[in-house]
């Protein structure tokens, strides 16, 4: 019986998740975007990787782009013809040789909304308002329903998913080292208190136990500065 409903299950979430991708392909395909940087003409596309505190790798994009010249220009508008969605990356395709790659640790069902893909790439193509809108909106084909769900944090302004239960190894390997690691009691339970520092003054704390990620949340932090002591005149 557990054999069949684990069947069942696997079953199920295989047609959430191609019902979502045929969500977001619909939702893409066929529109039209103003492109903000140049696009290298190669088939290496350009690469993003929103969970990154920087999300391009511009020493590689301007290889490509030294290397190979222009498919689109900045300024120009192009046609999405293809959305491409694997385990752990989402290809938009403008044509043969002009694409962006967005990676992500891996591709769960609930990201797979247009708002998720809209975040990721907004610092490179030019969405409407209407756009966004309509992608933070529009509810996906079952429980997808936006991009944040009940659980998940979602840190901007680079795409960042923290879900409960992931392991320390695992958020390491999102955010990089923390700056701050520390430990309390609580509730006869030791609690491992991460710190990522996040750019804007912001600290990401996550709250493990048992090596299980138990909460998360965002903080801004400001920082005095000290100015030179006044002189003070003799009398």
């Amino acid at each position: 019986m557990r054999v069949v409903c684990g069947i069942l299950l696997i079953i199920v979430s295989g047609l959430t998740v191609t019902a979502q991708s045929a969500d977001v392909k619909a939702y893409f395909e066929g529109k039209q975007v103003t492109f903000r940087i140049d696009m290298p003409a190669t088939n290496d596309g350009v690469n993003v990787y929103p969970e990154r505190a920087q999300s391009l790798d511009y020493i590689e994009y301007n290889k490509r782009l030294r290397n190979h010249g222009a498919a689109i220009h900045r300024g120009e508008l192009a046609t999405v013809k293809e959305i491409r969605i694997s385990d752990n990356s989402i290809e938009v395709r403008f044509g043969k040789t002009a694409r962006f790659n967005v990676h992500f640790a891996r591709i769960e069902s609930w990201m797979l909304t247009p708002a998720t893909l809209i975040d990721a790439l907004n610092r490179y193509v030019e969405f409407t308002d209407s756009d966004k809108s309509a992608a933070q909106l529009k509810p996906s084909s079952d429980f997808a329903n936006g991009y944040v769900r009940h659980g998940v944090v979602h840190v901007g302004p680079r795409t960042t998913y923290l879900k409960e239960g992931l392991k320390t190894r695992e958020v390491v390997k999102l955010l990089g080292e923390p700056s701050a690691v520390s430990r309390r009691i609580e509730a006869g339970r030791a609690v491992a208190i991460y710190e990522f520092q996040r750019g804007d003054g912001r600290v990401l704390i996550a709250e493990f136990v048992g090596d299980s990620l138990v909460s998360s949340r965002t903080e801004t932090r400001t920082v005095a500065v000290v100015g030179p002591t006044p002189a003070v005149e003799n009398p």
